[in-house]
């Protein structure tokens, strides 16, 4: 959701849940997943966007040590499986608005934690952000699908 105009600083518009993507200590790689999933979000909201063709163009991005297409179809699946499971609506913040992107709802964060808890192999806490998503419904095909994105993605080291 856009909340322009942008006159106020970014982190004044926050609301309760939301935090900025600068706060989390997630990497590029991270922030490339969110946004080809955002894109397939938007998609899904207003279908005449074409927004999947944003995570196509992300997808080709040269400057990206990973396959990108081979993420992009992971990053499809582990959202799908996702909304398969989950049965009220998934928030995301306009993946098209600089300012906006910046800002990862809470349903965001608990979407990426899994994936990133994935990446540093703590199956545990990725299973904890899992059921949250998921709001107690089986997560056993969207954990399959996010473990395969995780290992498409560059490896992260586990923080003590």
């Amino acid at each position: 959701m856009c909340k322009a105009p942008h006159q106020k600083p970014l982190r004044d518009r926050l609301t309760g849940t939301e935090r900025l993507f600068s706060d989390t200590g997630y990497d590029h790689a991270d922030f490339i997943v969110l946004q080809m999933a955002r894109a397939f979000f938007h998609s899904f909201a207003c279908p005449n966007s074409q927004g999947w063709m944003l995570a196509q163009d992300m997808a080709g991005n040269p400057s990206l040590d990973w396959d990108g297409p081979g993420v992009m179809v992971k990053t499809f699946r582990t959202i799908r499986s996702m909304q398969l499971a989950r049965k009220s609506e998934f928030r995301f913040s306009n993946p098209t608005c600089h300012h906006c992107a910046q800002v990862l709802t809470a349903q965001e964060r608990q979407l990426m934690g899994t994936i990133v808890e994935l990446r540093r192999g703590r199956r545990d806490r990725a299973e904890a952000h899992a059921l949250i998503l998921c709001e107690g419904n089986g997560i056993e095909s969207y954990l399959e699908d996010a473990s395969a994105l995780a290992d498409a993605m560059p490896k992260l080291m586990a923080l003590t």
